[in-house]
């Protein structure tokens, strides 16, 4: 996918583009953030933690469960890979010895990947989802993913109540809170009901981008509605799943070209396989093995999304491109599971109703609700008059520690303002 990005748009040869993480894979401080990740790995997995760590890192086990912040590693296995990359292209990912170590790695461990799957893969074009919102045209993500459909879907359905909110007094009233999860409730619910790889079952887009069934889809602003009214199937049993293996850029150049991009391998550290230097994914659960099972996440799906060869797993990433009267306006997007929805949905209302700059709207905390289970998580920060009034509206709260990972660029007449999500310490780069 990178490649083809390169080829089709890129002013750079692809070796070019490779030479920034093949210098960074020879040696790099770890992060506060990665370092809490590789704590709580080896912490988790007592067993086998310091040995995925250790074949990450190329360490013994023993350096691999002392890692701090501030400590110095690299990723020789992976500077290789990189280098061949660099050297030959993107082909040398899915023939020759990068794929045959990936397809020997699989193997091991029980799974089913073939050099035949690697060497058909291939990229998939689709149309991203259009909308309007108070007069911008907004682009983003089509399925598989799931995460365009239900932020089209929340602002359709927030669209009636956008006077309805004190603008002066922001983004922390309990009726707008209120609203955003209802929203995010309707969302979810036709997340459930109908994504799925639309190569392989009918998703019906035209029926869930319609302003006018938008229109139809009721917030109180009092209540909640009955778990019916948004939905239908059983609710996953409540849990929170770790998020850390998403990662999303957001780039505005200065001839204003823009590019939204969501990376994932689902978990922290995947499927917990180390091949080549690469930590492969953890993707297949995305997947529902039966209709309504719920995932890591306790995301139900239905039929639309159950597994075959060649198909592509319904996720949240939702990478979007905001258009203003003379071009790209912002780029935004977010790491975080399914919270990826509900991050990207409070930043850009924060951005286009509320008219905050992208440190402020990354700065706030954060809601989120999914439908089932019939939770809204809430971030620390959030005013305790506020959670007791959604508690009287009949939500029940569940404090998160963490609400997605955005990261945002904003384009106005005085230039670029861009902010890096401060959960886990990125900042903005300008070149």
């Amino acid at each position: 996918g990178l490649a083809q990005l390169v080829r089709r748009y890129g002013a750079l040869p692809f070796s070019r583009c490779v030479e920034p993480a093949l210098r960074l894979s020879r040696g790099f401080a770890v992060s506060p953030w990665l370092a809490s990740q590789i704590r709580d790995e080896v912490e988790r997995h007592p067993d086998s933690g310091a040995k995925l760590i250790a074949a990450i890192f190329s360490v013994d086990e023993r350096t691999a469960t002392g890692l701090h912040a501030g400590d110095r590693v690299a990723r020789p296995a992976l500077t290789a890979t990189l280098r061949r990359l660099r050297d030959e292209g993107a082909d040398a990912f899915y023939q020759g010895p990068i794929a045959e170590a990936l397809v020997r790695t699989v193997a091991a461990a029980g799974g089913v990947l073939s050099a035949a799957d690697l060497r058909d893969y291939h990229t998939v074009d689709r149309e991203p989802l259009r909308t309007t919102f108070l007069g911008h045209r907004i682009f983003t993500m089509s399925p598989p993913s799931a995460g365009g459909v239900i932020l089209v879907e929340a602002l359709g359905a927030l669209a009636a109540h956008v006077n309805e909110w004190n603008h002066t007094t922001g983004p922390m009233q309990p009726e707008y809170l209120h609203a955003v999860a209802e929203a995010l409730k309707h969302g979810f619910a036709d997340r459930a009901r109908f994504l799925g790889d639309p190569a392989f079952s009918h998703v019906p887009l035209e029926h869930l981008m319609d302003p006018a069934y938008h229109a139809t889809l009721r917030i109180d602003p009092d209540h909640v509605l009955a778990h019916e009214a948004y939905g239908s199937g059983p609710s996953g049993a409540p849990h929170q799943a770790r998020d850390a293996g998403t990662a999303h850029i957001s780039v505005i150049d200065q001839k204003g070209n823009a590019v939204a991009l969501t990376t994932t391998i689902n978990l922290e550290f995947g499927a917990r396989l180390v091949a080549a230097g690469v930590v492969l994914n953890d993707e297949m659960d995305d997947f529902a093995p039966a209709p309504h099972t719920p995932d890591v996440f306790a995301l139900s799906s239905g039929d639309g999304n159950r597994p075959a060869p060649g198909k592509r797993p319904v996720s949240s990433m939702s990478p979007t491109i905001v258009l203003g009267t003379h071009g790209a306006l912002a780029a935004v997007g977010a790491a975080g599971g399914p919270r990826i929805v509900s991050a990207t949905l409070q930043v850009l209302l924060d951005l286009l109703v509320f008219g905050l700059s992208p440190g402020q709207a990354l700065a706030l905390p954060r809601i989120h609700h999914q439908w089932e289970p019939d939770v809204l998580d809430y971030e620390e920060g959030l005013p305790q008059d506020v959670s007791r009034s959604l508690e009287r509206k009949g939500h029940r709260l569940r404090r998160h520690p963490g609400i997605g990972k955005v990261n945002l660029i904003l384009r106005s007449a005085n230039g670029l303002d861009a902010a890096s999500d401060p959960h886990t310490g990125g900042r903005p780069a300008g070149l």
